[in-house]
């Protein structure tokens, strides 16, 4: 995938293609397809195509179906495209950081009707994505200690918009200054692609995957800004294990539960000291009922 500032481009980009691929491959090209585009009609790419031997094929005028490949391709590209800034919200103009990578994860997941992904068919091995992370996504880059003071912060709060070619390495946009950083030693807080850190209830809701780390042999030391670090704090005391409650399995079968009063009762009738206890019971009630002012002598 090549960016290209003007169509004028084209031509040199197709050369440095042709000339990759039969660097790897040993191999020489034979066709060129494409539309009747002037970026492919012009005389740069049709000298070059004449001096390597490649036939150029052109489709008919209105008839995009005759090169249905590329076209299909052009436009699976595109609604990945859309749906990664919109899922992100990130504005239009950083569309290029996020074509290239739809491309990536592309030439990385199955084709319909093949049981190997572009890449294996391109180097002859499995892709590995457990470096992948969600388009968009926060992430802090590890500042360099030569490159702040003792007491400057020690990450940058940056967004998470590629990775960079030939490098291992994710590509870090700031918003702010649209400037690009490139870095291994990031940790990022992808969560939830769907679900929003607040609910429309000011509660919040933590994502399964809050930390994820980068795929680094060093130990990266990350200093969280003053609202993230509340923010996370809130989202960890909002997460609680849940308590089981107990319940009871007793069944009473439809008799009413005895008091306590009524089983004191019946032991003291039933006893053989009955009248005793009568005799004393009637004693209490009757000091109960008496008024509180009158001596009993």
């Amino acid at each position: 995938m090549y960016l290209l500032k003007n169509k004028s481009k084209a031509a040199s980009k197709i050369r440095d293609y042709v000339e990759s691929a039969e660097t790897k491959f040993q191999k020489t090209s034979k066709k060129i397809r494409s539309d009747r585009g002037g970026e492919y009609t012009g005389s740069e790419l049709k000298n070059f195509l004449k001096s390597k031997g490649i036939q150029s094929e052109l489709t008919c005028q209105h008839t995009p179906e005759q090169n249905g490949c590329a076209e299909r391709k052009n436009r699976y590209l595109t609604e990945m495209t859309r749906s990664m800034l919109i899922d992100a919200e990130l504005p239009n103009k950083y569309w290029g950081e996020a074509l290239m990578t739809a491309n990536h994860l592309q030439n990385r997941l199955p084709v319909c009707g093949d049981s190997h992904t572009p890449l294996e068919r391109w180097e002859g091995r499995k892709p590995n994505l457990n470096y992948a992370r969600r388009f968009g996504c926060t992430a802090y880059m590890k500042i360099a200690d030569e490159q702040r003071r003792k007491l400057d912060t020690k990450a940058r709060k940056l967004t998470f918009v590629g990775y960079e070619s030939g490098t291992k390495g994710y590509r870090l946009l700031d918003t702010v200054t649209d400037k690009i950083y490139v870095s291994r030693d990031v940790i990022f807080l992808e969560g939830d692609p769907h679900t929003n850190y607040q609910t429309p209830d000011g509660t919040f809701e933590v994502p399964s995957d809050l930390y994820a780390h980068a795929n680094n042999e060093a130990d990266v030391e990350v200093e969280l800004h003053e609202d993230d670090s509340q923010l996370i704090q809130q989202q960890r005391h909002a997460v609680q294990p849940a308590v089981q409650v107990r319940t009871s399995t007793r069944s009473n079968k439809g008799k009413p539960p005895e008091r306590l009063i009524e089983t004191a009762n019946q032991d003291a009738l039933t006893s053989t000291d009955s009248m005793k206890w009568t005799e004393a019971m009637d004693a209490e009630m009757q000091r109960n009922v008496e008024p509180d002012h009158i001596t009993r002598r």
